[in-house]
């Protein structure tokens, strides 16, 4: 049996354990991070688990949940607001073909073309009650997951890969 692709987003498991704070460039504020690096390493994935710089970079840059590499002009996602970046429309078929959450969507897809990012804001305090970590003095609040919410976008409803209706929402 041939292993699914494992999305670019998806935290590994040796990341897992390594929660840190640091500065994110991305953002421009302290933030959560899994690991060093932002190429994901080898190893097992844990799918439907996040790794927070690799989300922030997605939204913020417009690449690709599943590849990684930019997306021209327009992607797909699943609701209007959501901390999922964009996927490119040449990964749909193959996560289509390996992600069972996408088989219990009844609402079908968005293509989205333009969209709007906020960051969600956690209290350091909690942060460091929620992942046991020590927050240097003076830092009261932790970027984690950017936000993206769909302003120009159609609405697509598929059913057993093939698009069954189409209809486009303005910004």
């Amino acid at each position: 049996m041939i292993s699914p692709p494992v999305p670019f987003i998806a935290l590994r498991e040796q990341e897992a354990a390594a929660v840190r704070v640091g500065f994110c460039p991305v953002v421009k504020h302290p933030a959560l991070f899994h690991g060093e690096a932002i190429e994901p390493p080898d190893g097992p994935a844990r799918f439907g688990q996040l790794n927070f710089q690799r989300q922030r970079l997605c939204v913020f840059s417009r690449l690709c949940q599943v590849c990684g590499r930019p997306i021209g002009g327009r992607g797909w996602t699943l609701d209007v607001e959501t901390p999922d970046p964009l996927a490119c429309l040449d990964c749909f078929p193959v996560a289509w073909e390996h992600c069972p959450g996408l088989h219990r969507q009844k609402a079908g897809f968005l293509i989205v073309e333009t969209y709007r990012v906020t960051v969600e804001f956690l209290f350091a305090h909690q942060v460091a009650e929620q992942w046991n970590l020590e927050i240097p003095a003076g830092i009261t609040h932790i970027a984690g997951k950017a936000l993206m919410q769909a302003a120009t976008l159609t609405r697509v409803v598929y059913a057993q890969g093939e698009e069954l209706a189409a209809r486009t929402v303005g910004a």
